[in-house]
């Protein structure tokens, strides 16, 4: 059931009094099965701190590839340079540039010829052009990969840029000369290349005759075309955006891009039969950290003048495994050894101690023992909200020596009893559990096996807390002979506000309030068929998203979600509330 003409004026009406006119109250289509989907998403958009983020983002995004146009790269965030097309390189100015865009190196000699053709060209401000191969047909004659300068360092115009010589006079050059424009005005804000940037040189399009057209200090940015990847966060930016710039405050959306990128992501999300909430969550949020990791580790390389890793040799670099990060470095390094050899030689060591003597912001690009970038994965946005430790605890019963390994979450599954509350269930999940008989504990401290207790208690606990409750099991009835795979209907009382009680002693502000904020539920009498909606709480007031339709609901109406008090472990159609996120409240100063 859409959200039709009346029921928005209804909506609208409702959410009036109390509601502020910025926020936007959008159901979202549902595209066969994509119901989990779309729960989800809901329970992500109204937490606040988490949009921010993601819009944010999204500005950033379109930051990085507003300077695309015809082919031509002009500009755009430093960090998120975009790329012009291989026929048309020719320099252009930007703004971006001056907030240290990245510069391509062109040939082979470009490590170096940068000093003698951005340096020079910078005090001179004379304009060098070039003649030959297009920059890809260059850097394959010269038999040498495309390196990146560090921002706000030269680029350099191949060999052809390098001719001109010291004093930076208009150079013409053959072969492999084509090149790209200089260096912007990056970081720091002094020296030579604050006075404007490097020559700007021209490959050639077609049959390789064109002059650079950047004048100087515009600080030229063009490269091979390189289209910014598309990843399940830019089409997550790209839902949120669409939502909050809606002119209407209330209204349905159809997420085609976002569900066609998931289904192109992930084989399980392809087919049309009922799929896990909770396991959606859990893709979703490791994705966008795998994608920001991935990102930043490649502006980390960038600015060293590394080239581009495989998606495969982020993952493998992120589990710990270097060897396609060590051998694709060394790689990078042996390039810019030879490229600065062959430059030092053919321009009889001028250009190289060029590049030494050069100021920042006017040198050369990375050439022999550039620093590699590190490699440990960064912290991101979804560790800052999500990210909880817990302390897994084993006391030894015969030395009394405690063993404590530390653990991390971005949420937490919790077994669940009939008849009990949220509290109680997490009582559990922390209560001491006796290690004994074929389960003994292995002691250092005894050298043997011996009997030992384990708790896990929470040792810091995160901004945004979301609880999964596991209402899917194997389970086996004295009326059956094996295990089946249930959905438990079990009544979870869940309060409106929650403090843990099993935090550890050294936790930091262990004290914590949570306050419930949206409730992901589970409509339906088994695992493999069903519904999924999600009850949101927004400046007060309890929403409900059932899809496209969406309704403004009283607070004592949760109580219908909290399961059914059967014995039966699955019941003919029950609401049960499945994922629980509850937001730290801030105190009061």
């Amino acid at each position: 059931m859409g959200v039709g003409p009346s029921t928005a004026s209804r909506l609208d009406k409702d959410l009036a009094a109390d509601l502020p006119d910025d926020e936007r109250y959008f159901g979202l289509e549902n595209f066969g099965n994509t119901c989990y989907c779309n729960s989800v998403l809901q329970a992500l958009y109204f937490c606040e701190p988490f949009r921010r983020r993601v819009l944010d983002y999204e500005r950033q995004r379109k930051l990085g590839l507003s300077g695309v146009k015809d082919g031509i790269a002009t500009g755009g965030d430093g960090e998120h340079a975009s790329f012009g097309s291989d026929a048309a390189v020719a320099g252009g100015g930007g703004s971006g540039a001056n907030l240290g865009a990245v510069a391509p190196v062109g040939g082979a000699a470009a490590a170096a010829a940068a000093a003698a053709a951005g340096g020079a060209a910078a005090h001179h401000r004379k304009t060098a052009s070039g003649n030959g191969a297009t920059l890809r047909n260059a850097v394959k004659s010269m038999g040498t990969a495309v390196g990146l300068v560090p921002n706000g360092h030269g680029g350099g115009g191949g060999a052809a840029a390098a001719s001109g010589g010291a004093n930076g006079a208009a150079a013409s050059g053959n072969g492999g000369g084509g090149g790209v424009g200089g260096a912007g005005n990056g970081y720091p804000p002094s020296g030579a290349g604050d006075a404007g940037a490097g020559a700007s040189a021209g490959g050639g399009a077609g049959a390789g005759s064109a002059a650079g057209n950047g004048p100087a200090g515009s600080g030229a940015l063009v490269a091979p075309t390189a289209k910014r990847e598309e990843t399940m966060l830019s089409a997550l930016s790209e839902l949120f955006a669409a939502i909050a710039s809606q002119k209407k405050r209330t209204g349905s959306y159809p997420p085609k891009a976002f569900v066609a990128r998931l289904r192109q992501e992930k084989e399980v999300f392809r087919s049309y039969m009922h799929q896990d909430a909770h396991e959606f969550l859990n893709f979703i949020l490791n994705d966008i950290v795998e994608t920001l990791q991935r990102e930043a580790s490649e502006a980390a390389r960038r600015r060293v003048g590394l080239p581009p890793l495989s998606a495969a040799a982020h993952r493998n670099a992120a589990l710990g495994s270097a060897n396609d990060l060590a051998g694709l470095e060394a790689a990078a390094a042996s390039g810019h050894a030879a490229a600065t050899a062959a430059a030092a030689l053919a321009n009889g060591g001028a250009a190289a101690a060029a590049g030494g003597a050069a100021a920042p912001g006017a040198g050369a690009g990375a050439g022999v023992g550039a620093p590699a970038p590190p490699t440990a994965p960064v912290r991101t946005f979804v560790h800052d909200l999500f990210e909880g430790h817990l302390s897994n605890e084993v006391r030894c019963l015969r030395c009394e020596t405690i063993t404590e390994r530390v653990e991390t979450f971005l949420d937490l599954s919790v077994d669940i009893e009939q008849n009990s509350s949220l509290t109680s269930c997490l009582r559990s999940f922390s209560s001491t559990e006796l290690m004994c008989q074929a389960n003994k504990y292995f002691c250092d401290g005894c050298g043997s096996l011996q009997e030992a207790e384990r708790r896990i208690r929470f040792k810091r606990l995160p901004r945004i807390l979301s609880l999964h409750l596991k209402r899917f099991k194997y389970v086996q009835t004295p009326r059956e002979s094996v295990a089946k795979y249930k959905k438990l209907s079990y009544r979870v009382v869940f309060p409106l506000e929650l403090r843990l009680c099993n935090t550890a002693a050294d936790a930091e502000d262990g004290d914590r309030l949570y306050s419930l904020f949206a409730v992901v539920v589970h409509v339906g009498s088994g695992p493999n068929h069903g519904h999924y909606v999600s009850l949101i709480k927004s400046h007060g007031r309890w929403l409900l998203f059932d899809d496209d339709c969406v309704e403004v609901k009283d607070e004592s109406e949760l109580q219908t979600v909290f399961g059914s008090t059967s014995d039966e472990l699955s019941v003919s159609s029950t609401e049960a509330g499945y994922i629980l996120y509850y937001e730290s409240v801030q105190p009061q100063r």
